[in-house]
């Protein structure tokens, strides 16, 4: 990646990659510079529903932060698939490709559980911009810190021994799935049948 010049150009890409700028500025200052080399390797996408992300598919690193909408890790396909973490805006998650999976059956992907819009940076982005300003380790840590914690709170969820002790914990750490996920996708994040949450969701909704 070229240095920037703080062009007309790059100054609109600046803006189109604004939200982020503003989740970034709540722990760091961004001088112009380091904004427009953001802007230079960012893209930013819409997806649809149930679409997948196609540079996870390809296996790239990447940085995504959600501007609007919910993304979910999963693997396998159809009745087998696990749903491994979700996340709602605004969040910047990191994501690793798997290069020692055998088989696409048992790597991960990420799918949009609604419409959703990304802006989405390369790890070999990220990797200049930190060469240049370093204080950019602290979200690039953060990022990855944030997908490991979506991860192991599904883990350690996972472990509770009865549905509806699960069903509780969900209900009082994400309250907003139960509004925006779909029960297939909720179910398979919480380890249960999807019939055994949709008797737990009437009885609670008799309450």
């Amino acid at each position: 990646m070229s240095n920037p010049h703080l062009t007309p150009l790059n100054y609109g890409r600046v803006a189109s990659i604004r939200p982020l700028i503003a989740f970034i500025e709540k722990t760091i200052s961004m001088p112009l510079e380091l904004k427009a080399m953001l802007a230079e390797g960012a893209s930013r996408q819409v997806f649809a529903k149930n679409k997948y992300i196609v540079d996870f598919a390809e296996r790239q690193d990447r940085y995504v932060f959600i501007v609007e909408g919910t993304l979910r890790g999963v693997i396998g396909k159809g009745s087998t698939e696990i749903t491994t973490w979700i996340a709602t805006e605004p969040a910047l998650i990191f994501s690793l490709r798997e290069a020692d999976a055998q088989d696409d059956s048992y790597r991960e992907f990420i799918q949009a559980v609604e419409k959703t819009e990304v802006i989405s940076i390369s790890q070999e982005t990220i990797a200049l911009i930190l060469a240049r300003f370093p204080q950019m380790g602290v979200i690039a840590r953060k990022a990855v810190s944030d997908y490991c914690r979506l991860t192991r709170e599904r883990s350690m969820m996972i472990r509770i021994p009865f549905a509806e002790q699960r069903y509780e914990r969900v209900l009082e750490t994400h309250p907003e799935y139960f509004q925006r996920i779909p029960l297939r996708i909720l179910s398979s994040y919480m380890g249960m049948r999807m019939e055994t949450l949709s008797r737990m969701r009437s009885k609670a909704a008799m309450y």
